[in-house]
């Protein structure tokens, strides 16, 4: 499994962006962020950006700020 995964352009995520900035107040850097994330299916996102903390809960998206959280969440993962 590759850590990292370049995703191509898509159509779709401009106005997605333009929806979560209304939505959820996001800066439009943040708002790409979490449209990628929703678009291709992107279950978690690892930042230190507290922005991110209620747009992630809204979208079901886990937010992981900590090394523990990570952990967790990989651990998760493995016992699924």
């Amino acid at each position: 499994m590759e850590l990292l995964e370049w995703l191509p352009d898509s159509p779709e995520i401009l106005p997605l962006t333009v929806h979560f900035m209304k939505k959820h107040n996001l800066l439009p850097n943040d708002a790409i962020i979490l449209s990628t994330c929703k678009k291709y299916g992107i279950r978690a996102l690892a930042s230190h950006d507290a922005d991110f903390s209620r747009p992630c809960q809204a979208e079901d998206i886990h937010l992981l700020s900590t090394v523990e959280e990570f952990i967790h969440y990989k651990a998760s993962l493995s016992s699924s």
